[in-house]
């Protein structure tokens, strides 16, 4: 018998939301961009694309993910931001997922 400090929790050791890279996929290197982006307002030189399922927690990580990448980016002056709702197929099926792109 395993004693209460031992006990196994299957739900907590998975966490909830798999980000790309953990389905597999690269992430993305924007250090290959031939073009700098331009601090003028106006025009935009790149968007980047972010999407999550349309869950609660889900759009907490998307936040998260966006803030963390213009942290990383404050190089970037954002110059357009564009929302899209749709269904997103992957390997688990088909979800509806919101689709953010932040153009810079």
């Amino acid at each position: 018998m395993l004693e209460q400090n031992q006990i196994k929790h299957d739900n907590d050791s998975k966490p909830k939301i798999r980000t790309l890279a953990s389905l597999g996929s690269a992430p993305e290197d924007e250090s290959g961009w031939q073009r700098h982006a331009k601090m003028t307002g106006q025009g935009a030189t790149h968007v980047k694309s972010f999407h999550c399922k349309l869950q609660g927690d889900a759009l907490k990580h998307l936040d998260q993910q966006i803030n963390d990448w213009l942290e990383g980016h404050e190089d970037c002056e954002i110059k357009l931001v564009t929302t899209q709702v749709g269904e997103w197929s992957d390997n688990l099926g088909k979800a509806c997922h919101l689709i953010v792109q932040v153009w810079v």
